[in-house]
């Protein structure tokens, strides 16, 4: 099976926000999305908290066979607090759920032996991945350019999601408007400087 495109993903965490009819909010609340996500029943969903001893190497996981995100009790609060590292970790999980994947997903403190070794959890981590950050930031409400630092403080982000979803901003950019990516300036001074 293929997986999603970057442009694919953008339309489906669009998509996704808009049934969740958090389309234009800058900071939603998550756990408005997943009671709209619980009531659409257009597919079952439900959530639970979990203590430590259910999720004992993970932060939260989806459970497709179960239709059920699971989140530690530490992280559930977090994320109502609007910690961007829990928002992040609970946008991955809805992530497997919007995008269809199956068996048990979660957003481990270190990958798996299984998420090492199995191509498709490996191409479905790497998909929640990029649907967390664009479902947080999603394109139509930020300027391509913005700053790292814009970004974190507009969309609660961490410094490690911001500057994932800023590079993905400006290479969909790149891409739509058939720009070619510039050259990293270490390479530029090699060329410039090597004697042909």
């Amino acid at each position: 099976m293929r997986g999603f495109t970057d442009e694919e993903i953008e339309g489906q965490t669009r998509l996704a926000r808009q049934v969740a009819g958090i389309d234009n909010q800058l900071q939603p609340d998550l756990m408005t999305v997943i009671t709209a996500y619980k009531r659409a029943g257009s597919r079952p969903f439900n959530y639970q908290r979990c203590g430590y001893d259910d999720l004992p190497e993970a932060e939260a996981a989806w459970d497709a066979s179960k239709s059920i995100l699971m989140m530690r009790h530490d992280v559930f609060g977090r994320m109502n607090s609007n910690e961007p590292r829990a928002r992040f970790t609970i946008s991955h999980e809805l992530g497997h759920f919007w995008l269809k994947h199956s068996g048990i997903r979660n957003r481990s403190i270190t990958p798996s032996i299984a998420e090492r070794l199995v191509s498709q959890i490996r191409r479905e981590e790497r998909e929640a991945m990029r649907f967390a950050p664009a479902f947080l930031a999603p394109a139509h409400l930020i300027d391509p350019f913005a700053s790292i630092e814009e970004i974190m403080e507009t969309f609660l982000l961490s410094k490690e999601a911001a500057t994932i979803r800023s590079q993905e901003l400006q290479r969909l950019y790149r891409r739509k408007n058939r720009i070619e990516r510039p050259l990293p300036a270490s390479i530029e001074e090699f060329i410039r400087t090597t004697k042909w």
